[in-house]
């Protein structure tokens, strides 16, 4: 996956109290129709990785409003960057669940962080696991028109984006 050169990015921090979705809003400002990214052969602008980044955020948000960490099931993708913007914008934390992970550790992963909501890329990212733990499934086919959308995004700050690190003890 390639990612735009660093003039296309801001290239310092400027303000500490500004948060991750704010300083991506105001690159998508600068530089809408630049490339964001790309990946075997899939591209897209600022505009387009923001846009789906909002349509993935008002699914989530809809169907699960709480502020718990929100799983992500599939691979290595554009549209797992856009979902992982998408926690950013809600201010949460995410637990990317990819393909490779045995059942019993994404069980562990769900339980241990309390994620009641995933997003799947596709439908082959499901997993028997999800419904077992009565998650929410959200994918694709649950994301909202953003132009439709009556819901407004919330404005997260700089302390709601939380990273969890969850081990395991043997």
């Amino acid at each position: 996956m390639s990612m735009p050169a660093t003039s296309e990015c801001p290239s310092e921090i400027d303000d500490l109290e500004t948060s991750i979705s704010a300083r991506f809003e105001a690159v998508v400002k600068r530089n809408p129709d630049a490339i964001a990214v790309s990946h075997h052969g899939r591209t897209w602008t600022y505009q387009q990785l923001n846009r789906r980044a909002d349509e993935i955020a008002l699914a989530i948000q809809r169907h699960d409003a709480s502020d718990t960490p929100v799983a992500l099931a599939g691979d290595t993708s554009i549209t797992m960057v856009a979902a992982v913007l998408a926690t950013f914008k809600l201010g949460r934390p995410f637990v990317f669940i990819g393909p490779e992970l045995p059942d019993s550790r994404s069980e562990y992963l769900l339980k241990t962080t309390g994620c009641h909501c995933v997003y799947c890329e596709s439908p082959e990212h499901q997993r028997g696991v999800f419904r077992q733990l009565d998650l929410k499934i959200l994918g694709p086919d649950s994301e909202v028109d953003f132009n439709e959308a009556q819901d407004p995004l919330p404005t997260p700050g700089p302390d709601d984006h939380r990273i969890l690190r969850v081990t395991e003890r043997t």
